[in-house]
């Protein structure tokens, strides 16, 4: 993996902080790379890599932030900081 500084624009640095803070992406990395490999090789190409569909990520994902949002709700969920 390589290190490369960019800069956004302010349009795309919020789409990535947005997408962020929904919690489809852990980082502004893994949102970052995502959108670009989605972009510049389509967007089926990394799921065929690991053998899965959008689909199942996308229903993986989603079971994980109800499960979040239900633990906050009983208070079970501490803050990082």
């Amino acid at each position: 993996m390589k290190r490369h500084s960019i800069t956004l624009t302010e349009e795309v640095s919020n789409l990535v902080a947005a997408q962020i803070s929904t919690g489809r992406f852990k980082d502004f990395s893994a949102a970052v790379n995502a959108l670009l490999y989605g972009a510049l090789a389509g967007t089926d190409a990394l799921w065929a890599e690991y053998g899965i569909s959008p689909e199942e990520v996308e229903r993986s994902a989603a079971r994980t932030r109800r499960a979040i949002r239900a633990e906050r709700r009983r208070g079970e969920l501490k803050p990082f900081a």
